[in-house]
């Protein structure tokens, strides 16, 4: 979030979404949602010094890196347990499962695995 702010990215994406389609991986999708406080439960403390700001373009949180040997708490025990902590849905994608949004509708694409909490 904070080179999306730095870049001016952050304050051009709505006018360019008008047009334009946004492609979130890993942080890119995190920080589409309404908060950063996902990411922040799920590592159990505020490491980066960073707000909670986030770009708000959907209203539920996204984990990404489902079930990854690279992400070992990235499982749907832990995950379940910072969804309750959250008032918005959360979606845990693998790297092969995407989330598809065109005016406020929500779509799963996935030849992977994924969690829908909070719904």
């Amino acid at each position: 979030m904070r080179w999306l702010k730095k870049s001016g990215l952050a304050k051009a994406l709505p006018k360019l979404l008008k047009k334009r389609v946004y492609v979130g991986i890993s942080a890119g999708s995190i920080v589409t949602g309404p908060s950063l406080s996902s990411l922040k439960l799920y590592y159990g403390k505020d490491e980066s010094g960073q707000s909670d700001e986030s770009l708000k373009l959907v209203d539920f949180h996204f984990r990404s890196h489902f079930n990854s040997p690279h992400f070992p708490k990235a499982r749907k025990g832990y995950l379940t347990k910072i969804a309750k902590q959250l008032k918005e849905p959360m979606y845990a994608m693998d790297d092969n499962s995407a989330v598809e949004v065109v005016d406020g509708k929500i779509k799963v694409v996935s030849e992977g695995k994924y969690l829908i909490l909070n719904t």
